[in-house]
């Protein structure tokens, strides 16, 4: 009965309104404004459509009375004075008056902003930072003709942003997209604790991780030892007959083996609920009923014979399969793949399962059908990279992570020619899959689901950015746009949308015993607030180095620009490091609270420091390394264009080594620093943009 509650729920919700209806939004941090104005808007001869303004919560046009135009022409200037009272923006829980003017002049190829105010005041004036752009646009319909010639509509977004607030609306993390206003309220709720205790094992220490894997031949040792010993939530992919009679057979002892060496790792295994790739060996009574349950006149793909799902004797076979499947102690639940699965069919199987038991859908970033299964998978999501539907599914994962729902958020890398290029690929993934996580996310990194294949496609362990600690968020995403920011016990996120811009995942370590834990931060503007103590110096360093690994030539650059409340003997930069152990060779570009900039080095594990040189140089911010082979330059730049050389030397060092920034305090406090303009590159690295979000059957 309480299946059948949320079924007549969702389609008595999916005749209504999906809009946020309140007298006063509030979205926190940023508050967004989408304004469509068309000509006729606000000079007494245009309808209510004139002009509409979408919030995050909800569009509205001029039939609300939340929303006003005036259009006062100034000569052959368009001139509209617009007012919005439906945000709360400023202090007090009451609506604010946010009135703007927008000027479309004929001898202006774009629309401006010419004024803006929120209840009487400038943006400013209030503590709140403003961002506009407006622009011309000739849509290609008109009221579904093509329009008059001349006919154009401004189009435009405002936003502004209360930097005093870390936070957005927490109830509602669609707030910051265009599409917000169409996303409606939940409708499902929090896992119960119940159902949580039959979840699969979830921990921060490190990156938590699921996987996809078939194989028609036996599984060695090897790789079962593998997959239990490093992913908490295994799908076992169509065509894993792991050398049985039958695909069912195979399954179950695959399944059995793993937790032989992990038992709380949780195996569920892959039904489609479109496709017939076979009974599996389950229940072969769909060969009797092949006329009536297998639809004749829809092939995918020209040979992929599909279901006739409305059929109710099909559907009972179908979900009894499942039933039969999961009755086996070594199969913790069922993966329904296609993202188009009716709901009725979820809700059939969601009620057949026991509490002990899961599911998970293959579910696009349809939310509807979240409330009928345990977990979520989702592929295809990227929009060929647009940065607002990416945003939009950052968002959808959030959210289900609130809701305490697993999680697989599909990434899979294509291309790669050998285990380093799969590496350099893992951070513009991982970094998204940190931007949203929380409990029963699973991180998904595969070249193939294909376990045929060199083991390193599909069991990448070895990546070095999986080895490291983790730990639990500091705090959700922050979000300015299309940069995000989110910081955890051991490492930063700095995850930036835009085509060809910087992604960055650096790992926090104190080197060392310094007197005081050091930390990283950083923002969305790209700086990075940073606090260590210690030293670097003598035979070995106690200080605090936010770095990753770095392959071969390359180099690294910062701008150390302030610290706050140091030490006159402080100093900050940038830094290679043989690795993180404090006594082991590295080298250093630093800079002091003076403005002078010092190159020292450790030659050898346990040796001392060595001063390479300095520079007097107050105005020159910028401090660089550049690695070539086995040869070590620093520099030092107030523009990044004219560099001034400090000192080089020849270091023999790995391939691999550490790259970073670093900070000590030199004496017992704890020093400050702001640092902006970082960059690494690694000349090896072909893939650091890298994201293929292709299906892979």
């Amino acid at each position: 009965m309480h299946h059948l509650k949320k079924l007549l729920c969702f389609f008595c919700w999916f005749f209504t309104s999906v809009s946020f209806v309140s007298a006063v939004d509030s979205s926190g941090r940023n508050s967004h404004f989408w304004v469509t104005v068309r000509p006729d808007a606000g000079s007494g001869t245009g309808g209510e459509t004139e002009l509409t303004l979408t919030n995050g919560y909800r569009s509205e046009t001029l039939a609300s009375s939340l929303l006003s135009c005036q259009r006062d022409d100034e000569g052959s200037a368009r001139v509209y004075q617009i007012t919005w009272q439906g945000n709360h923006l400023i202090d007090g829980p009451e609506a604010d008056q946010l009135q703007f003017t927008i000027v479309m002049a004929p001898e202006s190829s774009e629309p401006r902003l010419r004024s803006i105010f929120v209840n009487g005041s400038t943006p400013d004036a209030v503590g709140l930072v403003l961002e506009s752009s407006f622009s011309k646009v000739i849509p290609r319909k008109l009221n579904g003709r093509r329009p008059p010639k001349g006919y154009f509509e401004i189009q435009g977004s405002i936003v502004l942003r209360d930097l005093s607030q870390q936070l957005e609306d927490p109830e509602h993390p669609f707030s910051d997209l265009h599409s917000g206003h169409t996303m409606g309220a939940p409708r499902y709720g929090l896992t119960s604790a119940e159902k949580l205790k039959h979840f699969p094992k979830f921990s921060w220490d490190h990156v938590p991780r699921g996987m996809l894997i078939r194989k028609s031949q036996t599984y060695s040792d090897q790789e079962v030892r593998a997959i239990a010993e490093n992913y908490d939530l295994v799908v076992l992919e169509k065509a894993n007959g792991a050398g049985f009679a039958s695909v069912s057979a195979g399954m179950k002892d695959t399944a059995a083996r793993l937790k032989v060496i992990n038992p709380d790792i949780k195996v569920l295994f892959y039904w489609n609920s479109r496709i017939f790739f076979g009974h599996y060996g389950i229940d072969d009574t769909i060969t009797r009923h092949r006329d009536e349950w297998i639809d004749p006149d829809f092939v995918i793909r020209g040979r992929l014979p599909t279901y006739v799902r409305d059929n109710p004797d099909f559907l009972k076979w179908w979900v009894g399969c499942a039933e039969k499947m999961i009755s086996d102690p070594s199969i913790d639940g069922t993966f329904v793949d296609k993202a188009g699965v009716p709901i009725y069919m979820l809700d059939a199987l969601y009620r057949a399962t026991p509490l002990d038991k899961l599911v998970m859908n293959n579910n696009s970033s349809v939310r509807e059908r979240i409330g009928y299964v345990d977990g979520t998978y989702r592929e295809d999501w990227m929009g060929g990279g647009d940065p607002d539907t990416i945003a939009e599914t950052i968002a959808i994962a959030r959210e289900t992570g609130q809701h305490k729902k697993m999680q697989i958020l599909r990434m899979p890398v294509k291309g790669v020619a050998n285990p380093r290029e799969l590496e350099d690929s893992l951070d513009s993934r991982l970094a998204i899959y940190l931007i949203y996580v929380e409990e029963y996310a699973y991180f998904y990194l595969q070249a193939t689901v294909d376990a045929t294949q060199p083991m390193w496609q599909w069991e990448a362990s070895y990546a070095d950015q999986l080895q490291r600690p983790l730990g639990k968020p500091l705090g959700p995403y922050m979000r300015d746009n299309h940069v995000y920011v989110r910081s955890f016990e051991h490492c930063d996120v700095y995850l930036n949308l835009n085509s060809g811009a910087d992604t960055r995942i650096l790992w926090k370590n104190d080197i060392g015993s310094p007197s005081h834990a050091g930390s990283g931060l950083s923002s969305t503007i790209d700086t990075y607030k940073l606090e260590g103590s210690g030293f670097i110096g003598g035979a070995a360093d106690q200080f605090f180095y936010l770095s990753d690994a770095h392959y071969g030539d390359g180099h690294v650059k910062a701008s150390v620009d302030a610290f706050v409340s140091p030490g006159r003997d402080a100093k900050a930069g940038v830094m290679y490091r043989a690795s993180l152990a404090a006594d082991d060779k590295m080298v250093a570009v630093l800079r002091d609270p003076a403005g002078r900039m010092y190159m020292v080095y450790r030659s050898s594990k346990g040796a001392n420091v060595i001063g390479l040189g300095s520079v007097d140089a107050p105005q020159k911010r910028f401090a660089m390394l550049v690695r070539k082979g086995d040869r070590f330059l620093g520099y030092c730049s107030s523009d990044e264009i004219n560099w001034t050389p400090i000192g080089e030397v020849d270091l023999p060092m790995e391939e691999k080594i550490e790259m970073g920034m670093a900070i000590a305090s030199h004496d017992d406090a704890l020093a400050e620093v702001r640092i902006s303009g970082f960059v690494r590159i690694e000349t090896s690295n072909t893939r650091k943009h890298d994201l293929d979000n292709s299906h892979e059957e």
